[in-house]
Order: structure tokens, then sequence, then C-alpha cells
């Protein structure tokens, strides 16, 4: 096979809506699970789901008004990770109740689900290659996970936010973008998706990281991350954590420390604000009389137009429209291409 055939092939995108009227349609739209649905109370079944669908991953949203009970397994090296928006005490998955509800849920390849979803109760979940995911979490964490979960797992995370966010998120911008007749970047978004999923996964403690670094591993740290933070975007390309960790060689936790140690804030909080400031760029010297807020906003990453507006806000004073249709800059058309990461 040729250099060109061992190439990873470029995603695809397609974004569905679902109107439910029986509870087999929920089968019919994931065809991709293997699963058996079955409605446990008397009563017109009524429910939507939403699927976007981006290279070999799938984000899906579920909501149905009846009771329903799911009984399957994930397909060879398919593996899920699930939240449920709305906690029941009837809602249970596999052996876990409903205390559990404001966790994430990953169930592994070849698991078995049970699942029992009360009317009136919204899902949503992740499903993914899982040793693409598995790499991403070992850049993060180098040898926790030598051996991969072969039965679900709730994961207990201070991150659940953010993957419901960058999830649904996902969902807005699709439809934004595919709305104006444009196509994002696909395969930056599923770059973004796989890490989000892995930072969620690997927040059960670092066993075997190693303690606090040395001062000067710190500061070879952080020019080696700097470094590579600035070509990265001279590229037009977004790094994420696990990205910095296997460039640099350390663990997610080591460089949290170097960028506390260094600049008093997480290594994605700085790699926000280092896009913020290349979006400001963008913003205040416009490369096209055409360019949008929205345009910028996903050039650098931010899924949620209203998360982007708001910590634009914070950080510069203003909002991101009111850089941008500020008089001369955008009249004029000027252009700072030796000031800006590209």
């Amino acid at each position: 096979m040729g250099d060109a055939g061992k190439q990873r092939l470029l995603p695809t995108l397609t974004a569905r809506i679902h109107r439910l009227e029986d509870v087999s349609q929920q089968v019919a739209t994931q065809p991709w699970a293997r699963l058996d649905c079955q409605q446990l109370l008397p009563g017109k079944f009524e429910g939507g789901i939403g699927v976007v669908e981006l290279g070999g991953i799938r984000v899906v949203r579920e909501f149905q008004n009846a009771t329903v009970y799911k009984v399957g397994s994930m397909p060879d090296n398919l593996c899920t990770l699930s939240i449920v928006e709305d906690i029941d005490p009837a809602m249970r998955f596999s052996q876990f109740g409903h205390e559990a509800g404001r966790h994430v849920f990953f169930l592994p390849t070849g698991t078995e689900c049970d699942i029992m979803i009360p009317g009136g109760t919204a899902t949503l979940y992740l499903a993914l290659d899982q040793d693409r995911l598995f790499t991403e979490a070992r850049h993060l964490n180098p040898g926790r996970w030598d051996q991969i979960p072969t039965s679900a797992l709730v994961i207990d995370t201070d991150r659940r936010a953010n993957f419901v966010e960058t999830m649904s998120s996902l969902f807005d911008l699709v439809s934004v973008q595919l709305g104006r007749g444009v196509l994002p970047d696909l395969a930056r978004l599923e770059r973004m998706v796989v890490s989000t999923a892995a930072q969620t996964l690997d927040v059960q403690g670092w066993e075997g990281d190693p303690g606090r670094p040395s001062g000067s591993r710190i500061v070879a740290t952080m020019r080696a991350v700097r470094r590579y933070i600035r070509v990265s975007l001279a590229r037009d390309e977004l790094p994420t954590l696990s990205d910095m960790c296997a460039h640099v060689g350390v663990s997610e936790r080591t460089l949290q420390y170097s960028f506390q140690d260094q600049v008093g804030m997480t290594p994605v909080a700085y790699l926000r604000v280092t896009r913020l400031n290349q979006a400001r760029l963008d913003l205040t010297f416009p490369s096209s009389a055409d360019i949008t807020v929205t345009d910028v906003a996903m050039r650098w990453g931010f899924l949620h137009l209203g998360y982007f507006a708001k910590a634009y806000r914070d950080l510069f004073g203003e909002t991101p429209s009111e850089t941008l249709n500020r008089m001369p800059h955008r009249a004029a058309g000027w252009g700072l291409e030796g000031n800006r990461c590209r």
C-alpha cells in the first residue's frame, strides 16, 4: 500500500433529527448499536433523537415520554461515554442506580448494557473508537491504561459539565454552519471531541504518576510546550491537552504543575487565552469583508458561540461583534500577518 493509502481518511459529517413515534425507531436510528428496546408502561410513545456523525464518531441526544428498557452489547472496538440529563429514582444504568445521575458512564467494547430510562428523561452519549480514545488517555497519563476496563464504569468527575457542553455545542455548531452552507473543519472538530472524551475519562487520580517535578524540569517543559503551541497555531492547528502531553512526553499532572508554577493557570486555560488572543487579531484585522464572528470562533476552536462571546468579553472588555465592527480597521481591511500565529 502506498503512502496515500496509509493516510487516515478525512472525516465526513452528517446530522439528522428524527421524530420518534414508536420505541422500535430508537433502534432503527442507531444501526451501529446492538440494542433491543421495549416500552414498559402504557401510553402513546413520543420522542426525538438527534444524531451527529463526524467520521467514526457519533454524538446522540435522546428523549422519550415513556419508560424504555434497553438491552444490548457494544460492537467490536466501539465504546460510549454517556450522561443522563435528568435524575429520576427509576433510572438505572447496568448495576448503577439513579444516585449516579450526576456522573458519566463508560461502556467499553463488548460490554453488555442493561439500561432503564424513565419517561421524560433526556440522555446524551458519545460513541467512538475505543483504541483511539485510550491512545489519547495514555498521552494524558502514561502507564495508567495498560489494562483497558472490560466492564461498565461510573466516573465521578468535575469535567462532566465540559463534556456536556462540548457535545451539545457540536449540535449547535453543525446546525449553524450547515445552515449557512459552510462545512466546518471536520478533522479539527473530531480531534477536539476525542480529546474531550479522554479528559473526561481520566479523572480518577494519577496512579503511578511522579510527584512534583523539579524546577529545571518545569522550565524545560514550559519552554517545549510554548514552542509547540506557537508552531501549531502558525500551521493553523489547534493542539489539545493530550497533544501537548504526547509532544513533550510528560503526564497531565506534570503539565499541570508546570503551568501553575510558571503562569498561574492550567494548560487548558493558557491555551484558551492564547486562542482568544488569536481570535482578537482576526476580528481586529479581518482578512475579508464578509468574515463573521462565527467564522473566527470556529477557526480557533470555540464550538459554543455564547461561551466564546462571554470569555472574549471577560478578557478584552468588549464583545467579539464590537471588535469586528470597529472602524476604521474593518473599513480599511488591515492585516497583521507578521504578528499572528500563522
